[in-house]
Parts: structure tokens; C-alpha cells; sequence
């Protein structure tokens, strides 16, 4: 059997194992993975690197919209102050996912598209053959095509030039998440469908954020990101 075949299954049974269980969001929240950390504070977003005696606060950007199950809490970067709030696209962005077996993070582009330009062989849902085809804006109002084709064995993602494919993807109540080389997260909301391609990073154990987890700066610095 594939590794990454074996990866989703083992990952599907921890959440059917914790499925009776409900997760706790905290406005200052955070979640450590050796010695990084990812920084929830109010409605910005920090990941944290320790080297000897140093600590670097990198902010990833601004908490946008958030998404929250009985086992599942989804969220992912907020659009730019000039950017249209409904469609948007981020060279740099981010998405989480929060469950019971950790937090996991996906750096990279970041895409949200309107629903609407998605179309679902039945019901609204992605446990069925469904699709996207959608133009969406960066920062510069450069445009990105982002193209989505998925059955439950597979999904393609396409962004400009850039195209992936993926077998067997975890279908989540909310989404769907994919491993590999770059990885890949995809989550609904009721009028949006965010996507997050690049670099997974998973955090296992989350807390509600005390004041000596962040310098006196944070409260009040203003984030740019992109």
C-alpha cells in the first residue's frame, strides 16, 4: 500500500476515534511542534521558530474566515486591506486545520473562490464528483485561473501553470486534506471554497496563549503579508 494511502488512513481513524469529542478555540491559542510554534493572537497569526537563545516571530497573517465542526476547526488567511473579500488570491498565505490528533498547518497560495463557481454532480457536497473553475486577484490585481476536478479516489488542482494531482484524498466533514511533496488543504464554508497548496507542518499540542508566549509588540503591531 501507498505511504500516502497509509498516512489518510491512519489519520481518518483518529478522527473517527475522537468523532463523540468537541474542540476548543481560544483568541490567543498555541500549538507547539518541537521547537516551532504557531501563535493565534486575536485576529493575527504568528509562527515561531527557537534557535539557542533566540526566538523569531514570523507573522503568517491575518485569521480570515473560520469554520468550526464538533471535531473539526478550519480557518485560513484573511484577503489585503485592497482586495476584494469574497475572491481572493495569496502568493503567501496559509490554512489550518485543528483536531483532536493536533493542528496542522499548510503554508503556501492561498486561493478562496465563491461556491458558486463550483459544480456538484448532486448535492452540495465533496463526497460526490465536484468541480471549480474560477479567475481570482493577488494584492498587484493579477490574475490567477484555479481549477478544481475531484472524485473521493482523486483530485487535481490546477493554478496557473502550476498543476497537482492527488490519490486517495481525506475527506473530512469540511474538507479535504492531501500529503505529499506539496501538500494540499481544501475546506467549505457556506459561500466559499478555500484552497492552501505548499508546505505541511503538523503541531500537536495547542493551548491557551499566556502572556510570556508573546512580546509586548505583538499586541498592538500591524500585520502585511503576501
Amino acid at each position: 500500500m501507498a505511504p500516502i494511502a497509509v498516512f489518510f488512513m491512519i489519520f481518518l481513524l483518529n478522527i473517527q476515534l475522537i468523532a463523540s469529542s468537541n474542540l476548543t478555540k481560544y483568541s490567543r491559542e498555541i500549538c507547539t511542534a518541537g521547537r516551532d510554534e504557531i501563535l493565534f493572537y486575536n485576529n493575527l497569526v504568528y509562527k515561531i521558530k527557537k534557535s539557542g537563545k533566540s526566538t523569531l516571530f514570523k507573522p503568517l497573517g491575518i485569521a480570515g474566515e473560520v469554520k468550526i465542526e464538533s471535531t473539526e476547526i478550519w480557518h485560513s488567511a484573511a484577503p489585503w486591506r485592497n482586495q476584494n473579500s469574497s475572491e481572493y488570491f495569496l502568493t503567501s498565505g496559509y490554512s489550518t486545520l485543528k483536531h483532536k490528533t493536533g493542528l496542522y498547518l499548510i503554508e503556501g497560495k492561498t486561493a478562496v473562490i465563491l461556491k458558486d463557481k463550483c459544480k456538484f454532480f448532486k448535492t452540495d457536497s465533496h463526497f460526490q464528483p465536484w468541480s471549480c473553475l474560477a479567475s481570482v486577484n493577488n494584492r498587484f490585481n493579477e490574475a490567477f485561473t484555479v481549477k478544481l476536478q475531484a472524485t473521493r479516489k482523486k483530485i487535481d488542482i490546477t493554478i496557473n501553470d502550476t498543476k497537482l494531482s492527488y490519490d486517495n484524498p481525506g475527506l473530512l466533514k469540511a474538507g479535504i486534506t492531501v500529503k505529499g511533496e506539496t501538500s494540499a488543504m481544501i475546506w467549505f464554508s457556506s459561500k466559499n471554497v478555500f484552497i492552501s497548496v505548499g508546505l505541511l507542518q503538523k503541531f500537536d499540542r495547542c493551548k491557551m496563549a499566556k502572556q510570556e508566549d508573546y512580546p509586548i509588540y505583538i499586541t498592538n503591531q500591524i500585520t502585511d503579508y503576501d
